[in-house]
């Protein structure tokens, strides 16, 4: 309790926490979909894509925020441009899409003197987090609320039965799309707290850890939401005490809670 009230003292760690709790429920709610549609590596390409735009971002001096927003937006199109116009599998756009995107960043990156300012964006930094990223980590959260709302009955569907949805007159295209659209805005949201390297973690791990206990999609979804939560509260604490990178930390937890979580199912 007392290490909760010494980090409450300070505004940085006012922030990190609320832009957390934010983030840790819209992640929870997203990666449900993720595990349930088999789509791990999704999160991977969407975090190389906006570190691509970080990288593009350094070298000519812009705003890290709305040039992570822009690379994320332009990497779904561009994921959606080849879903429509190639004959690749989802899987192959989705892994070649993460590997030019990485390899793109660092390539810029070498052009970047000193790689000024990039480990915060790789592993987090609960200092970097300001007033401006609370606010638009609200937004886009309440964007992403009212955008997996609009289409969580076709989503949930598409998980289920993908051809009972398609019958049903679900429009799969549109419905990825705007999934995917929903899911880069929030990987370049949490980029600052959790880091580039291990967003992929921090979307999957609290959904497979709810998944193994959850009898129903339901209870999946609200122990998810539990999990990330306390990840996050217990992360950015313990990141706060050790000074080490909030990103590893956040993940580290949710690690050990999934594992924990797995041994008491066995029993």
């Amino acid at each position: 309790m007392t290490l909760i009230l010494d980090a409450l003292q300070f505004g940085f760690f006012q922030r990190a926490l609320m832009v957390g709790f934010l983030l840790a429920i819209i992640y929870a709610l997203l990666g449900n979909f993720v595990v349930l549609r088999e789509e791990a590596i999704i999160g991977h390409t969407m975090a190389n894509i906006v570190f691509m735009g970080i990288a593009i971002g350094l070298l000519f001096s812009w705003d890290s925020f709305w040039i992570m927003i822009l690379a994320a937006l332009a990497g779904v199109l561009f994921i959606d441009y080849l879903q429509r116009s190639s004959r690749f599998s989802r899987d192959s756009i989705l892994a070649l899409t993460s590997q030019i995107s990485i390899a793109a960043g660092i390539i810029i990156l070498s052009q970047v003197e000193g790689y000024q300012n990039i480990e915060g964006f790789l592993f987090g930094n609960i200092l970097a987090v300001s007033n401006s990223d609370l606010w638009m980590s609200l937004a886009l959260f309440v964007i992403n609320i009212i955008g997996l709302f609009i289409i969580r009955r076709r989503l949930t569907q598409l998980v289920i039965n993908k051809d009972l949805a398609i019958s049903a007159g679900a429009n799969v295209d549109r419905v990825n799309f705007i999934f995917m659209l929903l899911l880069a805005l929030t990987v370049a949201a949490g980029i600052k707290i959790i880091g580039v390297i291990l967003l992929a973690a921090f979307l999957v791990i609290p959904a497979n850890t709810a998944k193994n206990l959850a009898s129903s999609f339901k209870q999946m979804v609200v122990l998810s939401v539990i999990v990330s939560v306390i990840g996050v509260l217990a992360g950015l604490l313990l990141s706060y005490h050790f000074d080490t990178p909030s990103g590893a930390m956040i993940v580290l937890v949710l690690g050990v809670i999934l594992i924990l979580t797995n041994i008491f199912k066995r029993k």
